[in-house]
């Protein structure tokens, strides 16, 4: 491909004197600008380039001008909006001109915090929506981020709920602009996996989506009133697949290009939910990486999610990840590795098998789930917090972030690759995981959630955490909820009656941030910092040795009571109940509770915070 496509800008250009159109058509005959202009839509042909691509520019200020393209294609009319446009119309009906620089020019607000990262998966709409908080502006960028908003029984909601908990990032499903939900009237639903742009912003999202800028304005809002608070944005992006190609402007502009295909000719569809996108080609790659630098840019958000990751080409994320960083050092740049599809090589993808080619880049860490909760895709298997006690030397491995060589070789480079998780919003709430796999009571299974939050949370690697996580919620046995209204909600009446989950869950963040060894990436360090010991009745003690501090990890993952012995006498520091500092209990035999986490801290060798 020729060097000047790649170099070129395209969508609407904007400058307050004029506005520069550039569509990559190269199959098209012949391309009209449909500018609206005095009530109706005036066709201004435009001028193709030898590289196949069409520019005109119009003079004056086209701020939040309505346009799309008509498109002679073998003789065909063709209409489409502009795959770069980086506004739209309501219900993305046109694109529109936007003047993103009233975006960019606003001063950008640094997160002074420096602690290591916990992650808490939301979705807009779903964390504001509930009615049991004063929040306004229900299931809106504006509403996420409204100070003083409080539950019904007075604890805190949306945005100071987020800073209650501690946690450093928040990671939004899909904010750029899809199918389904009505702009105006957002009675129907969607998690919004299923992308109509990579530029433009949902407008559902927006209080005035009749206007192209608003959504802008108010998404970077959101953006800087979480940063105001300490709380980082990361974004979660769809560049493997659209819902229906033959109805996206990527295929209108150009046919059989922008999605991968067989020799045969048949789409691709291996991503289980739409036709997949050509990544590996050079114009494709272009694109993404436009997008993730627009988002950064004009947004300042903090990181990226990548959906279905594995489906994009290696070549495609190491770039990504480059440029990224190049931008802001400190993001977080990480996705679903599952290895999917077979058009591109194994050694072609950016799948967790492929995790050591990636060294900058996170992966979801499937097999923790799997080994905590037991598999996503049998309702009966328990899993390592279920009593599977003889999981443990599995569990010694995932502790460490799959790094280290133990009972299987190491699967990351650094913990810092791996994301340790037991829900998000795909599959079954780990509430309903364990009610199916246990038949146990509520008060049982709420517990075992207690310890498998804090084993996500105390192993090496990034923890994360789905909105719900910590207070149990329920989608009734439900695995696949994305297009069901009101069942994702952050449901705000159990924050009140679950409120000591809440306190527990806050001293588990608190707790990490009091530790210092989540930012170890070194296999030689991490080797000799820590040293394990399993005890005949599968009691699991991690030791943590260092110059500052020693302390120590107690675990027991079956239903029974068992003891435990020191060498010397230890204060007790974490227990299921939460952080101890004014109780301070010294032990050398104690008894460990079921299903259960301790930590226990020499004297004087630990910071209280």
């Amino acid at each position: 491909m020729n060097n000047n496509i790649l170099e070129k800008n395209y969508g609407a250009i904007y400058t307050l004197k004029s506005t520069s159109f550039n569509l990559y058509s190269p199959i098209s005959e012949k391309a009209y600008l449909m500018l609206f202009t005095n009530g109706d839509f005036v066709s201004h042909e435009m001028k193709k380039d030898a590289d196949g691509v069409f520019n005109i520019e119009i003079k004056g200020n086209l701020a939040n001008t309505y346009y799309f393209y008509k498109l002679i294609q073998k003789g065909k009319e063709i209409l489409t909006n502009d795959p770069f446009a980086k506004g739209a119309s309501l219900n993305s009906t046109f694109s529109a001109v936007v003047n993103d620089d009233e975006v960019k020019k606003i001063k950008k607000i640094p997160v002074k915090r420096n602690v290591p990262p916990i992650i808490y998966e939301v979705n807009i709409r779903d964390f504001t929506e509930d009615k049991h908080t004063n929040i306004k502006n229900k299931g809106k960028y504006l509403g996420f981020v409204e100070p003083r908003r409080e539950t019904d029984g007075g604890h805190p909601a949306g945005l100071d709920y987020l800073k209650k908990l501690g946690i450093t990032h928040v990671q939004l499903q899909p904010i750029h602009d899809y199918h389904g939900v009505d702009d105006l009237n957002p009675v129907s639903y969607n998690w919004g996996y299923d992308p109509i742009s990579y530029f433009a912003l949902e407008g559902s999202y927006a209080k005035d989506p009749a206007n192209p800028l608003s959504r802008l304005l108010e998404f970077r809002k959101m953006v800087d009133e979480l940063h105001k608070n300490g709380i980082k944005v990361i974004i979660d992006v769809v560049y493997n697949h659209i819902y229906d190609y033959k109805t996206s402007y990527l295929e209108k502009t150009y046919p059989g290009f922008y999605f991968r295909k067989y020799k045969d000719g048949k789409m691709d569809l291996s991503s289980g939910c739409g036709n997949v996108i050509a990544s590996e080609k050079p114009f494709v790659r272009k694109m993404i990486l436009d997008s993730l630098r627009y988002l950064l840019e004009t947004f300042d958000v903090d990181g990226f999610r990548f959906d279905l990751m594995g489906l994009i080409d290696i070549t495609t994320i190491k770039e990504a990840e480059k440029m990224v960083r190049s931008i802001k050092p400190d993001s977080l740049f990480y996705g679903e590795g599952w290895n999917m599809g077979d058009i591109l090589k194994n050694n072609e993808k950016a799948s967790s098998d492929n995790a050591k080619k990636l060294p900058g880049v996170g992966f979801f860490n499937n097999t923790f789930r799997d080994l905590l909760c037991g598999s996503a895709f049998d309702k009966k298997d328990g899993g390592f917090i279920n009593g599977k006690e003889e999981l443990v030397y599995d569990f010694e491995y995932h502790f460490f972030g799959s790094t280290l060589n133990m009972k299987y070789p190491g699967k990351f480079l650094n913990p810092q690759q791996s994301i340790n998780y037991v829900e998000c919003h795909d599959n079954h709430t780990v509430f309903d995981k364990i009610k199916m796999a246990s038949g146990e009571d509520d008060e049982t299974v709420l517990n075992k959630i207690k310890f498998a939050n804090a084993l996500t949370m105390f192993s090496l690697g990034y923890p994360f955490f789905h909105m719900g996580q910590e207070i149990g919620q329920t989608k009734h046995e439900n695995d696949n909820t994305y297009n069901i209204a009101k069942i994702n909600n952050m449901r705000w009446d159990i924050v009140d009656s679950r409120w000591d989950y809440v306190k527990y869950f806050c001293d588990l963040v608190k707790c990490r941030f009091s530790l210092s060894e989540y930012e170890l990436s070194d296999y030689d360090e991490i080797c000799k910092s820590f040293s394990c010991s399993i005890m005949p009745n599968n009691v699991f003690a991690v030791i943590v040795d260092r110059s500052v501090y020693n302390y120590t990890f107690v675990i027991n993952a079956s239903e029974k009571t068992k003891p435990y012995e020191f060498d010397d006498y230890k204060t007790i520091y974490f227990t299921p109940s939460g952080l101890i500092f004014k109780h301070k209990m010294k032990v050398k035999n104690f008894l460990v509770s079921p299903y259960s986490l301790y930590i226990t801290v020499n004297d004087n060798k630990f910071k209280e915070e």
